[in-house]
């Protein structure tokens, strides 16, 4: 096991189910599907594969982490990528508040354990994997930022930068409390009393949050999940997206990620967005024939939830693959 935190504070997120789609519906792809993966007992620890056609070595990988809960959601983004690049695509254990056996260390687990399945999958083909970029989405950036910042050092692959969009980054931010006191989101409290007790090992309740804010206890509980508490100067490049009018995770969080990693000179590009989509960063999309990912998956008779797609507001999306081709050349030398 890679443990060397003990807790985790698993708010909100998203989202949306997935299904798998017939693997033929690409007639003439430049990339192959390894299909779903299991690198674990659990119905959900799946990594899903699919790697570039006449490519053996020095070939890199987009690890791209979801959202909270068992809710595949792919990205229209990852198109861009995929005919030269190695992508995989982590289904984690999923958390409720019934599941007392997981904690932060079970998730960062869950990554190492689905980095090392897609490294041995894809060099069974004979292709030579060169260095990883770990992207994640909300709850999956939490993942992604605990895991490049801590565990850099032991990943099966070598990580060559990482990207946040949406991502918790601060569990202690006083903009959380404020946001669980909007009407209508009496359930983020809920949720981040119930599962944040189960999973941080400390027994929060509504006394924890007040108009003061998080209690003492609550605030060294959750700094041990907060990735902006594992920042100094040998820290890994990062991008950061989020939007101005997320309703979820407060915007707040972005800017405090930003300015710790100033203050240690640390690189990273800041992406700020303004459109009105949100927490999401852009529409989802149904019914797409698989054109992100097909792959042949191994639960598709016990798990056939409806699969989105989700295409990114164009400006947003722009800056961001220019962004992360700029650190590509940089980092995955």
């Amino acid at each position: 096991m890679i443990m060397k935190i003990k807790y985790m504070f698993p708010l909100f997120v998203l989202f949306i189910s997935c299904k798998s789609v017939p693997n033929d519906v690409n007639v003439k792809k430049s990339w192959i599907d390894l299909g779903s993966i299991s690198y674990g007992i659990d119905s959900n620890q799946f990594v899903e594969i699919t790697v570039p056609k006449n490519s053996n070595q020095n070939v890199n990988v987009i690890f791209y982490i979801h959202g909270y809960g068992n809710k595949m959601v792919d990205l229209t983004f990852l198109e861009n990528y995929r005919n030269e690049y190695i992508i995989g695509k982590l289904d984690y254990c999923y958390l409720t508040p019934k599941r007392t056996d997981l904690s932060m260390d079970k998730l960062l687990s869950d990554v190492h354990n689905g980095l090392k399945a897609l490294k041995n999958t894809v060099e069974m083909e004979g292709i030579m994997i060169n260095k990883v970029i770990i992207m994640g989405n909300s709850l999956g950036a939490t993942l992604t930022l605990m895991y490049t910042y801590i565990f850099f050092d032991i990943s099966p692959i070598p990580i060559a930068f990482c990207v946040t969009m949406s991502g918790l980054t601060d569990m202690t931010d006083a903009m959380i409390v404020k946001f669980t006191e909007r009407p209508g989101k009496k359930i983020i409290q809920n949720y981040m009393l119930s599962l944040g007790s189960i999973l941080s090992k400390e027994k929060l309740s509504s006394n924890d949050i007040t108009e003061l804010g998080f209690s003492d206890t609550a605030i060294e509980a959750l700094k041990k999940i907060s990735p902006i508490y594992y920042i100094n100067k040998d820290v890994l490049p990062t991008i950061i997206v989020h939007n101005t009018n997320d309703n979820i995770i407060p915007f707040s969080n972005a800017m405090s990620l930003h300015n710790i990693l100033n203050a240690y000179n640390v690189p990273h590009i800041f992406i700020q967005s303004v459109t009105d989509y949100g927490h999401e960063l852009g529409p989802n999309i149904s019914d797409r024939n698989g054109m992100v990912f097909a792959p042949v998956d191994a639960r598709l008779p016990v798990s056939t939830p409806k699969r989105y797609t989700r295409k990114l507001h164009p400006v947003l999306e722009e800056k961001l693959t220019e962004s992360i081709n700029q650190y590509m050349a940089k980092y995955c030398l």
